[in-house]
């Protein structure tokens, strides 16, 4: 996936979702399309 690009993931199935992540940096922030908020990755807002 390409950086800045909007992306999601949703779970559409009647099981639990089993995703694996990988980053090609060592230090990840997320951004909130909906508000522009900046989030460090594992950081207590990202987890809302």
């Amino acid at each position: 996936m390409p950086a800045r690009l909007s992306h999601r993931v949703v779970n559409n199935g009647d099981g639990d979702l089993k995703l694996l992540w990988i980053h090609a940096a060592a230090k990840v922030v997320r951004t909130f399309t909906d508000t522009g908020e900046p989030v460090p990755h594992l950081a207590r807002r990202d987890k809302v």
